[in-house]
């Protein structure tokens, strides 16, 4: 089972399991990730504010900006595990520990903190199931 461990700082979103964005053809697969642990240490001396979601960019809807650097519009999916969930100093929490979550593989995990001097350790195990949709052929009717 892979996992993935980050000692995170700041507010930037951090990127744990990297999804591939949903597109024309993310109907034709099944690959999915289970997290079936997401662990956030709070390494500061005072309260930390995590957050834990799924995101996706809609690369179907987005529209690229005219000198190519970033987009004019970006349609972004997210769903929260966890919103401002506030740490006290030297607390963890699991937050698939009773619950592994299967998600399909558009979209990443991402973790963040609300304030610029807060950090936070963050390990994360999961599995992969890589399948795609076999339909069938004219033979098999």
């Amino acid at each position: 089972m892979p996992s993935v461990y980050k000692s995170i700082s700041g507010t930037d979103p951090v990127t744990m399991i990297t999804g591939t964005g949903i597109t024309q053809n993310s109907g034709s697969s099944n690959s999915t990730f289970t997290a079936t642990c997401c662990l956030v240490v709070n390494t500061h001396t005072t309260d930390v504010t995590v957050n834990v979601y799924l995101e996706a960019a809609n690369l179907i809807t987005q529209i690229p900006s005219a000198d190519g650097e970033g987009y004019l519009f970006q349609d972004i999916n997210t769903h929260y595990f966890a919103y401002s969930l506030v740490l006290p100093a030297g607390v963890s929490i699991d937050v698939f520990q009773y619950s592994p979550h299967t998600f399909s593989q558009e979209y990443s995990l991402k973790v963040s903190l609300a304030g610029a001097s807060e950090s936070a350790d963050v390990s994360v195990k999961y599995e992969s199931k890589n399948s795609t949709n076999q339909g069938r052929t004219v033979n098999q009717y």
